[in-house]
C-alpha cells in the first residue's frame, strides 16, 4: 500500500495512505512499544492500539519486521 510518512524520531511514525479510495488505512499513527514496555505496560493491552510487527529496513538496507503500536483511522 502506498503512503507517506514523517519519521518523528525514536521508531515513532505518522504516516497516510496517497490515495485513501485504495487503502483500507488512511492515516496510522505508529509508536515504538519499547517505552511502554520498560514501564510495565502490556502493549497488547492498549485500548484502541494494535500491537503487531511490521516490516522495515534496517541500518543495511535489509527488510525486517518490528514491534509497533499502530493506531490506524479510515477517514473515507
Amino acid at each position: 500500500m502506498d503512503h507517506y510518512g514523517i519519521n518523528l524520531g525514536d521508531g515513532n511514525l505518522f504516516e497516510w495512505a496517497k490515495n485513501m479510495n485504495a487503502n483500507d488505512k488512511d492515516v496510522v499513527f505508529v509508536l515504538n512499544p519499547d517505552p511502554f514496555i520498560v514501564a510495565g505496560v502490556d502493549p497488547n493491552r492498549i485500548e484502541g492500539w494494535v500491537f503487531a510487527k511490521v516490516p522495515a529496513e534496517d541500518d543495511r538496507g535489509r527488510m525486517i519486521e518490528v514491534d509497533k503500536i499502530l493506531k490506524p483511522f479510515n477517514l473515507l
